[in-house]
């Protein structure tokens, strides 16, 4: 977690042989570079602030980040775990695919309102996040941007974003409300690709004239059995029906078995209208 000069200055003692002989991998903090899709029209900054008591990533200049392929063509890729900030500085205009990828220690984005596009994977296993704030500007967010985001428990979505890319807020588990400025039908209006496996629509969604709450109803599962799952965290199965609900059925909740207490491996009635049965 420290640089060369830093690892010189402990003390050893004797009988530590062989943490003197192992391979030292130095961070490279502070650090600075390109990241521009044009090369130079963005530039970054990795450096320690003693105010935050963390390492800042700052990013400046004009138009849009690189869309990198994968997390290791990222140029601060090697240090993404030693990140507690990123501030994006306005005139940033896109965010790239996989910019910050793993970065689990990342506590807070600064994002101005010049950013209109954020990449596929760009906060993907940001766990340690836990709240965001899209800029009004922007109009979709693609998939799978902020997939992992375990710790995320807030979100503020512009009333601008008309799309949503596949599993872009999936394995959000602690996100419980999302502030949208605008109304309940408009929110209602937004296309949001894979919308099972999106947790921002399990939070309460907090619209500008009220609040809205998601209710899916997937289909059957089994002869005369139909089931959903709502807001309420509830798995509803209704219908007439004995020895119809299989496990293979299993599969069919897997989006929502955080949120409910069926449990794969104890057979449960709880829930389950009269005359369904669970065969497992």
């Amino acid at each position: 977690g420290g640089t060369e000069e830093q690892w010189k200055k402990i003390t050893i003692a004797d009988g530590n042989d062989p943490l003197e002989y192992a391979t030292i991998h130095y961070t490279t903090i502070p650090y600075s570079g390109e990241c521009g899709a044009d090369g130079d029209n963005l530039t970054f900054t990795l450096e320690y602030s003693a105010a935050d008591g963390k390492n800042v990533l700052t990013i400046s200049g004009t138009g849009a980040m690189c869309d990198y392929t994968n997390s290791n063509e990222v140029p601060w890729g090697n240090n993404r775990k030693d990140i507690g900030i990123v501030v994006i500085k306005n005139g940033v205009t896109e965010i790239g695919d996989y910019a910050f990828y793993g970065c689990t220690n990342l506590t807070g984005v600064s994002i101005p309102n010049s950013v209109t596009h954020i990449g596929k994977y760009s906060f993907y296993g940001c766990r340690s996040l836990t709240a965001i704030t899209i800029p009004s500007a922007v109009t979709s967010i693609e998939g799978y941007s902020f997939i992992g985001c375990t710790g995320l428990t807030r979100v503020n979505l512009p009333n601008t974003v008309t799309t949503i890319g596949n599993s872009a807020f999936s394995g959000c588990d602690s996100l419980t409300d999302v502030y949208y400025g605008g109304g309940v039908e408009q929110f209602k209006a937004i296309t949001i690709i894979g919308k099972t496996t999106c947790d921002l629509i399990f939070a309460t969604v907090r619209c500008t004239d009220g609040v809205y709450y998601e209710k899916l109803v997937t289909g059957t599962c089994g002869e005369n059995l139909t089931w959903s799952y709502d807001t309420n965290r509830s798995l509803n199965i209704s219908g007439a029906a004995r020895n119809a609900f299989s496990c293979s059925l299993k599969r069919s909740f897997s989006a929502f078995a955080r949120y409910h207490s069926y449990d794969s491996r104890r057979p449960s009635s709880r829930g389950f209208s009269e005359g369904s049965s669970l065969l497992c």
